[in-house]
């Protein structure tokens, strides 16, 4: 046949055929029974047209993985990334410092208690308007 290289043209029944190895035509071809594929058992052509469909699947999404590769983070960009977030021991500082915020101020009950203590402006002014001078 031609020339040595896998991705050369040889001739063939239908005229020239790519022998590039993802040519969906060598498979074509397999199927057919056409040329040298004439005298290869079933089995073999079925498995040679699966590792075809396996290996021409792979291909497409490693295609696609490397199609996605620029949209991703690299290591250092997620280090970087992740540097910036608080951890767990400065989140439960500041949730203690918060707690203990909440504790050491007036509940309801005592802010109303001390209301009840305090005179009333209208009171005040009561006292004052009847104090003798």
């Amino acid at each position: 046949h031609a020339s040595s290289s896998p991705y050369s043209k040889r001739s063939g029944g239908r005229g020239e055929i790519d022998t590039d190895p993802y040519s969906p035509a060598i498979v074509h071809e397999l199927l057919q029974g056409t040329n040298e594929w004439i005298n290869i058992q079933d089995i073999v052509k079925l498995t040679f047209k699966a590792m075809f469909d396996v290996v021409k699947a792979q291909g497409e999404a490693i295609r696609e993985l490397e199609r996605q590769i620029p949209t991703k983070a690299s290591k250092s960009e997620l280090n970087s990334g992740l540097s910036l977030k608080a951890n767990i021991s400065d989140v439960s500082r500041t949730v203690a410092e918060v707690a203990t915020n909440i504790e050491s101020r007036a509940t309801l009950e005592d802010v109303h208690s001390l209301l009840e203590e305090k005179v009333s402006r209208a009171d005040l002014q009561y006292v004052l308007s009847n104090k003798v001078s």
